[in-house]
């Protein structure tokens, strides 16, 4: 017995849709490779976040901060129990002493580091639209240009409206 509730995959379908999107995306290929080094450059700021509050929640917590008192702390030998006062070595921050101007430093770093990936979030978002607005703007001129190059007898048989829905929206995406 055949389960005839899920739908048939066709590969021909997939097929077609890779070859839309490398023939109309492949001339924007260095605007791909800025966006997806963006998208890597935005994940690694993202993910500096806890290593910049790990040392801010230990200076509230209580922990000492003095250069003396933390001892050094390797990449080998990293924990979640270390990790505020490795950032606080790695970042020199722990020989300052003054527990409130530790944590206004830490601060500054972590909104700098959350509002540099945000700016490059939005220029990702920039590229990927102008990416996405040339690959439609390719694919209408050449929707044109086959509609242009039909005979008279289409134009009979088809309807102008429904046609000219085709050419803006189908190719929108």
């Amino acid at each position: 017995m055949t389960d005839t509730s899920r739908p048939k995959v066709r590969l021909g379908d997939f097929g077609r849709l890779g070859y839309l999107i490398t023939r109309y995306v492949r001339p924007y290929w260095k605007s791909l490779l800025v966006l997806l080094l963006g998208s890597i450059g935005a994940t690694f700021l993202l993910a500096l976040s806890p290593f910049i509050l790990a040392p801010i929640l230990d200076i509230a917590l209580g922990k000492e901060i003095t250069a003396g008192s933390v001892e050094p702390v390797s990449l080998s030998n990293l924990n979640l129990s270390n990790l505020g006062a490795a950032v606080l070595q790695w970042l020199n921050i722990g020989s300052i002493g003054n527990k409130f101007t530790a944590i206004v430093i830490l601060s500054v770093i972590w909104a700098a580091a959350g509002i540099l990936a945000s700016l490059v979030i939005f220029g990702n978002y920039l590229v990927a639209l102008w990416i996405r607005v040339r690959a439609a703007r390719d694919m209408q001129q050449d929707l044109y240009k086959h509609i242009l190059s039909l005979s008279l007898s289409f134009f009979h048989r088809q309807r102008a409206g429904e046609l000219m829905s085709r050419l803006d929206n189908d190719t929108i995406a």
